[in-house]
C-alpha cells in the first residue's frame, strides 16, 4: 500500500516494491493445467511453477541452448 508518511515534509512511498509488475494473459493447450497440477510439489502454487519454468527457459535460451527448441517446433508442427 502506498501513502504519505505522517510528519514528513515530503511525500514518501510506504510499502514494498512489487516483484511481479508485468501481467501476461496466455492460453495453453487443453489439459495443460491438469498436467501441471499432477507434477506440483506439496504446497507449490501453479503460478509459481509457470513463472519458474518461463525464467528457466529464458536463461537456457540466453546461454545459446536453442537447438532443441528448433527441433521441438518441427515435431509439433
Amino acid at each position: 500500500m502506498l501513502g504519505v508518511v505522517e510528519g514528513s515534509q515530503s511525500e514518501a512511498r510506504v510499502g514494498r516494491r512489487k516483484e511481479y509488475a508485468e501481467r501476461m494473459h496466455c492460453l495453453f493447450r487443453e489439459g495443460t493445467r491438469s498436467r501441471i497440477d499432477d507434477v506440483l510439489w506439496p504446497d507449490e502454487e501453479r503460478l509459481a511453477f509457470v513463472r519458474e519454468a518461463v525464467d528457466r527457459e529464458i536463461e537456457r535460451r540466453a546461454r545459446g541452448e536453442t537447438e532443441m527448441v528448433a527441433e521441438e517446433k518441427t515435431l509439433d508442427g
